[in-house]
């Protein structure tokens, strides 16, 4: 499965979030989107998703057309985004979030496999989401979008705010996700996380993807880095 974005623009009210961003996500590899804040970024993915309104450029999924498709027709064909404020469903128990999410799946993960990817949460299944450290809801967020089956994960800022431990399982996590063929789009303000696992990187600024290259190549990127990054 393939991701590619053309010459994509997108607007926040009169505002263009973004200017012409092209890039492509390969199923087995994780993609990182790095840049400032408000370089676009989580614009792209609530483009991805439909959740911003149609405007130029296409977006190709598995060879289909995507670009004017709402979203849960887009949710459907295998599209998950797990949001910046994770936004669980805090007073339903965490089974609840899970099994609620896993009606629209194709019944490819269990709560078992989400229990197995993420143990914490096993021991929790009882509580309720808005019990949960913010590390423990990082983890339920990415395992509802998981039930549904997705073959494609967007994932927006998983390391805000958690802890080292927190942030190493998280890591092991999204690796071996990949290894299980899954496609992950990555925004992530942590350079360093986002560096270890990605297998392309693509820096944003003002809209539009002014650098892109693999792990070594971003390592050698003095300059792009520090004048993109602060890094």
């Amino acid at each position: 499965m393939t991701l590619e974005i053309h010459d994509l623009t997108a607007f926040h009210g009169k505002v263009q979030a973004l200017h012409g961003l092209s890039l492509r996500v390969e199923s087995a590899q994780i993609h990182a989107l790095l840049g400032r804040n408000g370089a676009g970024k989580s614009a792209l993915l609530s483009r991805i998703i439909g959740c911003l309104p149609d405007a130029q450029g296409r977006i190709i999924w598995d060879g289909q057309d995507i670009t004017h498709w709402p979203t849960p027709r887009i949710a459907r064909a295998g599209i998950a985004l797990v949001p910046e404020a994770r936004e669980v469903f805090a007073s339903l128990t965490v089974h609840e979030n899970l099994a609620l999410a896993g009606r629209i799946g194709r019944g490819d993960w269990t709560v078992s496999r989400v229990g197995a990817l993420f143990p914490n949460l096993l021991t929790r299944l009882e509580a309720p989401a808005g019990m949960l450290s913010g590390g423990e809801q990082q983890m339920l967020a990415i395992g509802r979008a998981l039930m549904t089956s997705p073959r494609l994960l967007l994932l927006d800022e998983p390391t805000e705010g958690l802890a080292a431990p927190m942030v190493t399982a998280l890591q092991s996590a999204l690796a071996s996700l990949k290894a299980d063929g899954l496609a992950i789009l990555l925004v992530e303000q942590n350079v360093r996380f986002a560096a270890a696992l990605a297998d392309r990187i693509t820096l944003v600024s003002r809209g539009a993807a002014i650098w892109a290259g693999g792990p070594k190549e971003f390592a050698h990127a003095d300059e792009a880095r520090q004048r993109y990054l602060g890094a």
